[in-house]
């Protein structure tokens, strides 16, 4: 059978974890004995295994599912048998940095997460090279981190040429520091495997009864990175 994976709505991280998340589920179900086309034109440019012939084929319509749980699997597909994924530079460390502003200022205002929480772990990790991201490069915070890196001399290259170039170049970091968006997220499942979120928004959130921060907060173990809460 073949099937045709339709995305959750949203940004690219929660579509890259719907994706896997069905996946996994198909592998579990069937191993390899199926074929599948992903709908979402972005994710088909980071997937290896599109064939486009089977388009022509009867198919059954797969929907995204939840994205909370989907890290969490006992049944993880092999990340690198489906996208294309990037192979760490062990000798020389370099640290991704994402701020995510825009519409979180406006759905969850505590998502943006202040300055300090990006200065302190710089300075805990102690890595020179530095990749910047950002999907609002006019936020305050992300000028001011800007600005602390250039006085303090740290070497950065500054991301925004495009979706995927910026998606890619933060999996090849040896760690992203991040706000907490699917977006790093889905950057360190292609990459490093290495990602740090807010501990303050975790416990927020996990008290509001969003799962993820609290399977996280519980110690849960993903099969497909780790994930440091500071």
């Amino acid at each position: 059978m073949h099937y045709k994976i339709e995305p959750i709505s949203g940004g690219l991280g929660n579509k890259f974890l719907s994706v896997l998340g069905i996946l996994s589920d198909l592998n579990f179900r069937y191993g390899t004995d199926y074929t599948y086309s992903i709908s979402d034109p972005v994710l088909r440019l980071l997937n290896l295994q599109q064939e486009y012939k089977f388009n022509r084929l009867p198919y059954r319509k797969l929907s995204g599912v939840e994205i909370g749980n989907v890290i969490f699997t006992n049944n993880p597909v092999s990340v690198n048998k489906h996208f294309i994924c990037v192979e760490q530079d062990c000798k020389n460390s370099i640290l991704g940095v994402h701020f995510r502003g825009g519409d979180f200022a406006t759905w969850k205002p505590h998502s943006i997460i202040p300055l300090d929480y990006f200065i302190d772990n710089i300075k805990r990790l102690g890595i020179r090279k530095i990749i910047l991201c950002t999907d609002d490069s006019n936020h305050a915070i992300y000028n001011d981190l800007k600005a602390w890196l250039i006085l303090n001399k740290y070497k950065v290259l500054i991301l925004g040429k495009g979706m995927i170039e910026d998606l890619y170049a933060l999996a090849s970091c040896n760690y992203i520091v991040a706000s907490p968006s699917t977006f790093s997220l889905t950057a360190a499942i292609l990459g490093s495997k290495n990602i740090i979120f807010p501990k303050k928004f975790a416990d927020k959130e996990a008290l509001d009864g969003v799962l993820f921060w609290k399977n996280l907060l519980d110690h849960q173990p993903s099969k497909y990175l780790n994930i440091e809460l500071l």
